[in-house]
C-alpha cells in the first residue's frame, strides 16, 4: 500500500468510529431523557424502565431525538406538566454533553448504559 492508501484508509476508520461514537452518544442520551419525563411523570421501577426502553426504541427505529422530544412533550402535555420545546431541547443538550462525558471514562457502550435490543 501506497502512502495515500493508508491514509485514505486512516480517514475511512476514523470517520466510522465518528460515527459510531455520535450514535452512541445520541442512544444514552435519549435513555437519559426519557428517565427525566418518567421522572417528571412519576414513574418509578419497572414502570419507568418500561416507559425509557419503549420511547428510546422507537426513537431509535427512526432517527429522532425531534421525534423523542415531541412523544415526551405530548406525555408530558397529558400530565398537564407543561414544558416547553426549548426546555425539552435545553434538557436534551445536558444530557447529550453528560453522555460525550461518561463515554470519554466509560468507551464501553454497555458500561455507559446503552443497550440496544434487535427485533
Amino acid at each position: 500500500m501506497s502512502l495515500f492508501d493508508d491514509r485514505e484508509r486512516a480517514f475511512e476508520l476514523k470517520y466510522v468510529h465518528d460515527l459510531e461514537a455520535a450514535f452512541r452518544m445520541r442512544v444514552i442520551a435519549m435513555r437519559d431523557m426519557a428517565r427525566w419525563a418518567a421522572d417528571r411523570l412519576g414513574m418509578i421501577g419497572a414502570d419507568a424502565e418500561a416507559y425509557v426502553s419503549t420511547h428510546a426504541h422507537a426513537v431509535l427505529m427512526r432517527d429522532g431525538s425531534g421525534l423523542l422530544l415531541q412523544r415526551l412533550a405530548a406525555d408530558l402535555k397529558a400530565r398537564h406538566l407543561d414544558v416547553s420545546e426549548r426546555e425539552l431541547a435545553n434538557v436534551y443538550d445536558g444530557f447529550c454533553a453528560s453522555a460525550l462525558m461518561r463515554m470519554q471514562t466509560l468507551p464501553d457502550a454497555s458500561e455507559a448504559g446503552m443497550v440496544i435490543r434487535k427485533h
